[in-house]
């Protein structure tokens, strides 16, 4: 991902997609669902569509056999959502 650059790893993201798409690889989506909606987590009004992406990151990487995809998502969305929790809260 780009560091700090959110709107160009997001337009990065959407260009993936649209390639995955015209190739016809829609085993290619995950990575990029990936990548799109954990930019999108680090814009503060679209953070609720970034766990959305995540979700669908999740979902098309379990279809598609994509161990790293589905790992990162999950990783990268409990992150998020747990970042405000106290430790007690986040560990069993």
């Amino acid at each position: 991902m780009l560091l700090g650059r959110a709107d160009e790893a997001i337009a990065w993201a959407d260009r993936s997609l649209v390639l995955a798409a015209e190739l016809d690889r829609p085993f290619l989506r995950p990575r990029a669902l990936v990548a799109k909606g954990t930019a999108l987590l680090h814009k503060r009004t679209l953070v609720s569509e970034g766990l959305t992406v995540l979700d669908e990151a999740m979902r098309e990487a379990e279809v598609h056999n994509n161990g790293a995809a589905l790992a990162r998502a999950l990783y990268n969305g409990l992150d998020h959502t747990s970042a405000g929790l106290p430790p007690e809260e986040t560990w069993p």
